[in-house]
């Protein structure tokens, strides 16, 4: 039974880190939009707002590989039922944001949260994410 537990999480692993081919977090308030999409060959971060700007740049293999280990043993069904650590962005108190999880399929996996505080589960993905973003190389 023991053997059985352990080969179906190996195989669940496998299947999360094939299956993911993007990662993508929003974050919001009325006036501002950020969108940062990472896939295995690029990061694409999009701001609209008073400072308007798109940054493009290849994403390094070392960068994917991290990705897709904060990405391992999680289930993606269950991203949309993480409760948010704190619920601020209700009243407008904090920024609207959502980490995305995009299999081959198309099919995204969702959890909104305030600012860059997601669910425990996603803390060390939101790190990897915002270890991910630059202001270098900005196009217009």
């Amino acid at each position: 039974m023991l053997i059985l537990s352990f080969i179906a999480f190996l195989i669940t692993q496998a299947v999360t880190q094939e299956q993911v081919s993007q990662v993508e977090f929003r974050t919001m308030t009325r006036g501002y939009q950020r969108s940062v999409v990472i896939t295995a060959d690029s990061v694409f971060d999009i701001t609209t707002g008073s400072d308007e700007r798109i940054i493009r740049r290849a994403t390094d293999s070392t960068e994917w590989m991290a990705i897709q280990k904060t990405i391992a043993g999680i289930r993606l069904t269950d991203l949309m039922n993480l409760p948010s650590p704190s619920m601020s962005r209700a009243s407008d108190a904090a920024r609207h944001s959502t980490i995305i999880i995009t299999n081959n399929a198309g099919k995204e996996y969702s959890h909104g949260f305030d600012n860059e505080n997601p669910h425990d589960m996603l803390r060390p993905l939101m790190k990897q994410i915002s270890s991910m973003i630059s202001t270098e190389k900005t196009d217009r």
